[in-house]
């Protein structure tokens, strides 16, 4: 997962860490992270769905309709998840879904995702 594209001034929010303030791209980001700064390989699963549906979508900007500082409330309080696009493929469907468990332990790894886009 790359920062690619990140860096319009809006789609960040400001975290402070051990390291100091630094910008975070909010909606790009798992629940866990957004709370407790936890950049695991599940959180990565995560953005990787988040990438997944930006592909479907031609680029569109993930949860669009929610401000910058609603995000964390949408995303790790609400539950709010992207609408996929009707025209999406099952398994494409099934694997963003999966990705975007609350539980990190849910979700898949990259490991799985590969198996489940290679098999015919």
């Amino acid at each position: 997962i790359s920062d690619f594209g990140l860096s319009r001034e809006n789609i960040y929010i400001i975290g402070k860490d051990s390291v100091g303030i630094r910008r975070l791209p909010a909606r790009w980001m798992a629940p866990e992270t957004l709370y407790d700064r936890a950049f695991t390989n599940k959180s990565d699963v995560w953005s990787y769905g988040i990438v997944l549906w930006e592909i479907q979508t031609l680029g569109a900007f993930p949860y669009a309709e929610i401000q910058d500082d609603e995000i964390l409330h949408h995303i790790g309080k609400i539950g709010t998840r992207l609408s996929i696009p009707d025209n999406t493929d099952d398994e494409l469907r099934h694997i963003m879904q999966a990705c975007w468990s609350t539980e990190p332990i849910d979700r898949p790894n990259f490991t799985d995702i590969v198996e489940i886009l290679t098999t015919p």
